[in-house]
């Protein structure tokens, strides 16, 4: 073979690869890293100048198919921004076991920054911390403002021992029109579930009523991967399709010849009694809401829970309009049915009736403010159409 033929074809041929299986939740990803795809050389005193060598070495190992890829499996799984930067970051971490943070925070800038997104490094000494601009509303987060946008610390969600870092910054590659980085949580992927199965007691104008099914453990594994959410996100966060068509299936089937009044006491009946009530503090140490899901596995809850259940449930079975009120230190929900009676709050021109998912347990009585809240001003946090 003539010697320049040699050369262009090994010119045209694609670089060396090594295949890597990544685990993911309840799934794996199975990619392949150009071979020369490596983590930056470890600095004990990192400067702007060999982070910007780092990314341009990154860049010169072809990385497009691997990027392709992992963009692929995004829209595949239907991962929203923060799973995909889980899965980048899982990436990295499995293919570099060794690496530093400091490290895999470049590869995982390198990847957002050529995904698109509003990437940005800050560093000091031996530590790099990666920054992202969104308009998410997070807390118990580091976060920087330039410009009036606000940047999240995401290396200090994924190695907390950074939270408390002093840095410099920012060092970034311009793009002319970065993408925005969302947490907001609108649907579940599509990983495989983790079926359990759970029982419900409790009772209804005195009768016992038992609910048993199967639901998916899969969202509590995610949400404990999440930052801290304002408290409305969680209440629009959707159960997932595998217990949707278990045991919210089985319950709209108990209660759908119903009288409305009578499936909205029921319901009422259930978030009251079926779980132990406990402040977040006592059953995990810190705040935390939670999804309508993981009310579901955990067997005690607080009002904010509660209301994200009902009215997960409640939107498949109650055709009226709902709201979620909040009051200082209380969350409860409203629903336009006049068929309920007794207390009502008034927002944008419409009778709201109280339906308390929380209390008072063991009481089916609907229709009632409670005691502590009939003077306070209360907000409208959620609002949830109904049925046409």
């Amino acid at each position: 073979m003539p010697q320049f033929l040699f050369f262009c074809l090994l010119w045209l041929s694609p670089p060396p690869e090594r295949p890597l299986r990544v685990p993911f939740f309840s799934d794996h990803f199975v990619i392949s890293l150009p071979d020369h795809y490596k983590p930056p050389i470890s600095q004990k005193s990192w400067t702007a100048p060999n982070l910007y060598a780092a990314f341009h070495l990154l860049d010169n190992t072809q990385p497009e198919a691997f990027i392709q890829h992992l963009q692929q499996f995004k829209t595949e799984r239907q991962l929203n921004d923060w799973l995909f930067f889980l899965l980048v970051h899982a990436t990295h971490a499995h293919a570099f076991p060794k690496a530093t943070p400091a490290q895999i925070a470049v590869l995982n800038w390198f990847v957002l920054t050529r995904c698109g997104y509003d990437a940005r490094l800050a560093y000091f000494e031996s530590k790099v911390s990666l920054y992202l601009g969104t308009q998410s509303l997070l807390f118990e987060v580091p976060y920087l403002e330039e410009q009036q946008k606000r940047y999240v610390n995401v290396s200090a969600i994924v190695h907390p021992d950074t939270k408390d870092s002093q840095f410099y910054w920012p060092v970034y590659i311009d793009q002319p029109q970065p993408k925005n980085f969302s947490f907001e949580l609108e649907q579940w992927p599509l990983l495989p579930p983790k079926p359990i199965t759970q029982n419900f007691r409790f009772s209804f104008e005195g009768n016992p009523i038992e609910w048993s099914g199967q639901i998916d453990a899969l969202p509590a594994d995610i949400m404990a991967r999440f930052p801290l959410l304002e408290e409305a996100a969680y209440l629009h966060i959707p159960t997932s399709a595998f217990t949707q068509n278990t045991l919210i299936a089985q319950i709209e089937q108990e209660l759908k010849d119903k009288p409305l009044r009578e499936k909205i006491s029921i319901l009422a009946s259930f978030t009251r009694s079926a779980f132990v009530y406990a402040e977040d503090i006592d059953q995990f140490g810190s705040n935390k809401p939670m999804t309508a899901e993981e009310t579901l596995l955990y067997p005690a809850s607080d009002c904010e829970d509660r209301v994200a259940l009902f009215l997960q449930i409640a939107k498949n079975l109650i055709p009226a309009p709902m709201i979620a009120i909040a009051w200082p230190d209380h969350l409860s929900i409203g629903i336009a049915a006049p068929e309920i009676g007794g207390d009502f709050v008034r927002w944008k021109g419409k009778k709201y009736f109280i339906c308390d998912p929380t209390g008072p347990e063991n009481n089916s009585q609907i229709g009632i403010i409670p005691e502590d809240y009939r003077e306070q001003a209360f907000e409208v946090i959620q609002f949830q159409p109904g049925k046409p």
